[in-house]
């Protein structure tokens, strides 16, 4: 086995430095024995690093506000079936359901497992009309006999300056009655 030397590519003319006819050069060689190399790798790691937790701690901030502002759509949701089943516990005839709209605020403490809150202030708009008996949708005469169902639509929003997330929307549960 004859051992070969390489030869170096001679220039071609349209390339008067062909690439293949250099040694190659690393990148570091230029900073080799140089004082502060280490210095500056170190602050470059820690700008990159700097940035990836900055990435994931606004993250979290957004995910706790989306889970808040959820959460107080469930106490709308219990809030409005509250009243809704309040509605149909009075009876049909009842003059509590009477047709007409009553507006209420209700002030709600909320004890989470951390400890108590801060006191939330809800509004519970209850909407109650008389519809036809065969198509809910069209409203219909109450001093009619017999006497047709009632649709009634409660609707819970909180006070905008409770809000945590700005995007919580209002929650309407609706229901009709009827006289057995």
């Amino acid at each position: 086995m004859t051992a070969t030397t390489r030869q170096p590519i001679a220039p071609s003319p349209a390339h008067p430095r062909s690439v293949a006819s250099s040694p190659p050069r690393r990148f570091w060689t230029c900073w080799r024995g140089r004082g502060g190399t280490s210095l500056l790798e170190v602050l470059i790691c820690s700008a990159v690093v700097g940035f990836g937790a900055l990435g994931i701690a606004l993250m979290f901030s957004t995910g706790q506000a989306l889970i808040t502002g959820e959460g107080d759509n469930r106490v709308a949701v219990y809030l409005a079936q509250q009243r809704i089943e309040w509605s149909r516990a009075q009876g049909f005839a009842s003059p509590l359901n009477a047709p007409g709209t009553t507006a209420e605020t209700l002030n709600q403490a909320l004890d989470p497992p951390s400890g108590p809150s801060d006191t939330v202030y809800w509004t519970r708009t209850t909407a109650i009309e008389c519809v036809a008996a065969n198509d809910y949708s069209s409203p219909a005469d109450c001093a009619a006999t017999p006497a047709p169902p009632k649709r009634v639509a409660v609707t819970v929003q909180s006070t905008p300056a409770n809000q945590v997330n700005p995007r919580a929307r209002a929650v309407t549960l609706r229901t009709v009655l009827a006289d057995r």
